[in-house]
């Protein structure tokens, strides 16, 4: 699972973009506050960083936002991180949030594990990471939409997006009743199924 963060502006005319779900919105960048010179940043996905046309575009990556590593440099924008990380952007105002990720969500698209380096990401087209482990019933809200604050358990009280650091919410299910049944009449001759065990979960 990988929760994304939005894009910082430098100037105000430049638009802000929250943290992404599937993918994050696009951005239009200036150069100065006047709004003289403006160039659009792309949002990234589940299978490309952000990105942008414009010389002062610096594109990210599979998890790691753009950066450079040169102190004599004018930084912009710095754009989200995420499972794939949003554009930054240099001399100028403008970036894009990160993607999101959640093994066996709907949309998302799983790593292979063939996957070498960063350079060489392969990917499998369906949701389920490499590793087999998955959520199921999920939801995936992006930094646009209304999320219950962290510090309380009732779904009433909302935010939209979050600002600060991130944070987790852990619902512990506190009881499992275990049921076995026995089939009466095997499923075929060499009784493939010999028993069958359903797992119920409640809060």
């Amino acid at each position: 699972m990988v929760a994304a963060s939005g894009g910082s502006i430098e100037w105000l005319i430049s638009t802000p973009t929250p943290a992404g779900g599937l993918f994050s919105i696009d951005s239009n960048s200036s150069l100065r506050d006047t709004g003289s010179y403006i160039f659009t940043v792309y949002g990234a996905n589940q299978t490309h960083a952000g990105y942008g046309y414009n010389e002062n575009c610096v594109q990210g990556t599979f998890g790691i936002a753009g950066y450079i590593v040169n102190d004599n440099v004018d930084w912009g924008a710095i754009g989200g991180n995420g499972y794939y990380a949003g554009c930054s952007t240099s001399n100028s105002g403008g970036s894009t949030g990160g993607s999101s990720f959640i093994s066996g969500h709907p949309g998302c698209d799983a790593i292979s594990n063939e996957s070498s380096s960063f350079e060489n990401i392969i990917h499998t087209g369906q949701p389920i990471h490499y590793s087999n482990i998955s959520f199921f019933n999920t939801k995936m809200i992006d930094g646009q939409n209304k999320i219950p604050v962290p510090w309380s358990h009732y779904d009433e009280i909302n935010e939209t997006g979050h600002n600060g650091n991130g944070f987790v919410r852990i619902t512990v299910l506190d009881e499992a009743i275990v049921l076995t049944c026995k089939p009466i009449n095997s499923l075929s001759s060499i009784n493939i199924l010999p028993h069958l065990v359903f797992i119920s979960l409640s809060s």
